[in-house]
């Protein structure tokens, strides 16, 4: 694990081929997280990274979405270090719905090697609604309740956002019987952007 400061947010591991990453979007301007990040995005080997933190750089929630003051306006401080290394996943909340976006850049335009930004806000707050649906996205719920269950392959993910079909049984339940659900959003694998030093040959 590499840490920054104590108690402010932004740290990062590593788990199997991924490089995981958590940042503090309460303090994008802070120029020491920048320079954090960006010597931890030097430093790691990893050939797959992901980036989370709490506010969207991209949302049409009705809430936050149009915010031009919003903090999540400010996070292409983030995009931009993350896109120059070559990520691939941010995963962000705020907003009390689900949505996916396709790859894309600091300006939501379709990229293949861009960022897929998933918002998921829809872990118990009162869901809110749809505001101006923003260009690149493709997937969009604001009406139920769930969770985004990601599986990370050495150089591939999945990912699968479920719905509860039933009440959640007692802790003491199995782990395995813990969420009974439906699929709502879901994909098959999708290959890292492998930086070229990865790629085989």
């Amino acid at each position: 694990m590499c840490a920054g400061p104590p108690g402010l947010g932004w740290y990062s591991y590593d788990l199997k081929g991924w490089h995981i990453i958590s940042l503090n979007s309460e303090h994008v301007n802070d120029a020491a997280q920048l320079t954090w990040l960006e010597n931890d995005l030097r430093e790691t080997s990893k050939p797959c990274i992901i980036a989370y933190w709490h506010h969207p750089l991209f949302s049409s929630g009705d809430e936050h979405g149009d915010q031009s003051f919003d903090k999540g306006r400010r996070t292409d401080r983030f995009w931009r270090l993350l896109l120059a290394k070559g990520a691939d996943v941010v995963l962000n909340g705020h907003d009390h719905d689900y949505e996916r976006f396709d790859p894309q850049n600091t300006s939501g335009a379709p990229l293949a090697s861009g960022l897929r930004e998933f918002v998921v806000g829809t872990g118990g707050g009162e869901p809110r609604g749809l505001g101006t649906r923003k260009a690149n996205s493709v997937f969009f719920d604001k009406d139920r309740r769930g969770v985004l269950l990601m599986t990370l392959h050495p150089n591939s993910y999945e990912w699968r956002f479920s719905l509860p079909t039933a009440r959640l049984p007692t802790p003491a339940a199995h782990a395995s019987n813990a969420f009974r659900s439906t699929r709502a959003d879901a994909t098959t694998m999708r290959r890292c952007r492998l930086p070229e030093r990865f790629v085989s040959h």
